[in-house]
């Protein structure tokens, strides 16, 4: 019945399969290959095994560096927003603390809180020895 309504939508209306729909961002990925995902509790070493049988880049958790990863919820300090961007986030969204500012001081406190979250982020930083955004990677993360 899915089959017959499927193929019914792609002759009336021309729409294409998922699998042909593709964003623009994952252009180029060559899935044609992609028979079986495996099995979902792989080991490290079924990965290594993988990596010397392939040339193909793995992606191991589903995350492809290509697309960026926007972390939103949750961010109250600027610590959490260097742990985020240093564990692969390209971005880190803010929205009850401005709010917060919002709500109690107005358009002051709006920009009293841009001023810390802009202050805590470098302090922790500066901290850890990072001088760069690009430098934040897992080696900065403890345990």
């Amino acid at each position: 019945m899915w089959s017959a309504a499927r193929s019914a939508c792609a002759a009336a209306s021309g729409c294409a399969p998922v699998a042909s729909r593709r964003k623009p961002l994952f252009s180029g990925l060559d899935l044609s290959e992609v028979t079986d995902l495996g099995n979902p509790a792989a080991t490290w070493e079924f990965v290594d095994r993988l990596k010397d049988a392939t040339s193909m880049r793995l992606v191991v958790k589903g995350i492809v560096t290509r697309v960026p990863v926007i972390v939103d919820g949750g961010f109250r300090r600027g610590t959490d927003m260097v742990k985020a961007l240093a564990l692969g986030a390209s971005a880190v969204g803010i929205g009850r603390p401005y709010l917060w500012g919002l709500g109690a001081f107005g358009e002051a406190g709006v920009d009293a809180v841009l001023l810390m979250l802009r202050a805590e982020p470098e302090r922790s930083m500066q901290l850890i020895g990072a001088t760069s955004l690009r430098e934040l990677d897992g080696r900065f993360i403890a345990g």
